[in-house]
């Protein structure tokens, strides 16, 4: 969460209308966490080989 020397940072959500149809009013929230983490390892590809017999 961003911090600021005031404390945590509030943001203001505009009035929404969701998927299911609920409405959503305006309201205040503190900003979502920022850090994504460690990056993703890379993937290894598996290779189609044959079974030696």
């Amino acid at each position: 969460m961003a911090e600021t020397e005031k404390g945590k940072k509030i943001v203001y959500v505009h009035p929404y209308t969701r998927a299911d149809r609920t409405r959503v009013p305006a309201h205040e929230r503190s900003t979502p966490q920022t850090s994504k983490g460690a990056a993703p390892r890379p993937t290894t590809r598996r290779t189609n080989r044959r079974s030696s017999r």
